[in-house]
């Protein structure tokens, strides 16, 4: 029988090795542990900056939140008919011309409401196509009409006839704050107001009513097409006869029944709904730029405008 001296010297060496392997493992996985739980290395910062998305402060979150452009909210209307399309008809469509603030929006729900047609826009307002406007950047005869704040030789060729839409400067400025403060059916706050020291209000009083005079005047002077004039102070006092004689421009029948339901859901979700203000935001110099801007507007609106019909 012959003699095996290193068998037991061999395997003195492999559990030797083995234990040095399993020590090294351990200390290995201990020290990623650690890695992990402590600062990151260059490399997992650069991969941790791509992949997580970049933090909103929370005065910009709370901000955002407030202005017209928060969260949209889908309402539930109820239409007295079914919203179609028109059809393909000759020739450009009708402008509702307006500045912001003016009841544009109202306005096209009762056209909406009256005669089941939708209307369009040369905009395309997400919060107002996700809520009972549909057509919103339609800009054809396809709609009844199409929305528009625009003026100018280039806009006006766009159309061949127009729709316009006249509200008091001072209404019509505040509640495009409140639009661009709160929303379309909010209300701006007092401190938004007094931003800048109330350089702010200042600045956009006095921009908003030199677009509103130059706005109005422009269609009113210079569209040369069939123009139909409706002040929204009309609108609200009788809702009725002024929305007759819309129809009556348009060349639009509407069946008894369902002009009435049109009336019956007249005030709908976009009129802004009014309140007490304790708050007076004009100053008296305001209130005289205003006053005579919109003297100079509503003079050039004479029985004969809406004649040319």
């Amino acid at each position: 029988m012959k003699c095996r001296p290193f068998v037991g010297l061999n395997l003195s060496l492999r559990l030797l090795v083995i234990g040095y392997v399993l020590v090294v493992v351990f200390f290995s996985v201990l020290s990623l542990h650690q890695m992990k739980k402590g600062a990151p290395t260059p490399a997992e910062k650069q991969a941790r900056a791509t992949l997580r998305p970049p933090s909103i402060p929370r005065r910009l979150i709370s901000s955002f939140e407030r202005g017209p452009f928060r969260p949209l909210r889908r309402w539930r209307i109820e239409w007295c008919a079914q919203l179609q399309f028109m059809g393909a008809q000759p020739g450009r469509p009708v402008a509702l011309v307006s500045f912001p603030g003016s009841g544009n929006t109202w306005l096209r729900y009762l056209l909406q409401q009256a005669t089941g047609y939708l209307t369009g826009s040369v905009y395309n307002d997400l919060g107002l196509s996700k809520n009972g406007f549909p057509a919103e950047g339609v800009v054809n005869r396809s709609v009844l009409v199409v929305k528009t704040h625009e003026y100018g030789s280039d806009t006006h060729r766009q159309f061949d006839k127009a729709l316009l839409l006249v509200r008091a400067p001072q209404q019509a400025i505040q509640a495009e704050f409140n639009r661009q403060s709160g929303g379309h059916i909010g209300f701006a706050s007092p401190d938004r107001y007094a931003r800048s020291e109330g350089k702010f209000w200042q600045r956009f009083v006095a921009l908003n009513l030199r677009n509103w005079e130059r706005l109005n005047l422009d269609w009113l002077r210079n569209f040369p097409g069939p123009t139909h004039v409706l002040t929204y102070q009309q609108l609200v006092n009788d809702t009725e006869h002024a929305l007759k004689g819309v129809l009556q421009f348009l060349g639009v029948a509407v069946p008894p029944r369902q002009l009435q339901c049109a009336l019956e859901h007249k005030e709908g979700i976009y009129r802004r709904r009014s309140r007490v203000r304790r708050l007076d935001p004009f100053t008296a110099e305001m209130r005289a730029q205003l006053k005579a801007a919109e003297r100079r507007v509503f003079s050039a609106i004479s029985p004969s405008t809406n004649k040319r019909t």
